[in-house]
């Protein structure tokens, strides 16, 4: 666990400079995991590195009866823009954690994987809604559908 700390906190530590100087965000997601047919519930930091360009590193708890499921991921994006205030569409990559836990005797699992993405959102003052659809490469293959709210800082 410390390992997979480490991976997610070094780049953070590495861009603290430009994270600093850049307008920040936070922001709240929920969708499904269409594979495993089950809700998310998710949180986020967001923070630009470069013109348009951002980094998005987050969690996401799977909702499932069956056990404990997670990802922590490390994503970044570059936001393209038709216009300044309105919609905008953005492309990303990023690192996966995958933690599954199920209930009972069975012992858990943890992957790291692969994720690539799209989403559009709609540029306002103080806030930016969306939607995105993310495609997670590894062990826990899975299309993910969300829509989530994101807050300036």
């Amino acid at each position: 666990m410390k390992r997979t700390l480490l991976i997610f906190l070094l780049p953070l530590v590495m861009f603290s400079a430009a994270i600093a100087d850049s307008p920040n965000m936070m922001g709240i997601r929920l969708g499904t995991y269409t594979d495993l047919e089950e809700p998310y519930l998710g949180v986020e930091f967001l923070t630009g590195i470069g013109p348009n360009i951002d980094i998005n590193p987050n969690f996401e708890y799977v909702l499932t009866d069956i056990g404990t499921f997670y990802t922590l991921n490390f994503d970044a994006h570059v936001d393209i823009y038709t216009v300044r205030r309105g919609p905008f569409t953005w492309v990303g990559a990023g690192l996966a954690y995958a933690s599954f836990d199920p209930d009972g005797p069975i012992e858990g699992d943890s992957d790291l994987g692969l994720n690539l993405f799209l989403g559009v959102g709609l540029d306002r003052p103080g806030f930016v809604p969306y939607v995105q659809l993310k495609f997670i490469i590894g062990d826990y293959d899975d299309t993910v559908l969300n829509a989530g709210l994101r807050f300036r800082l």
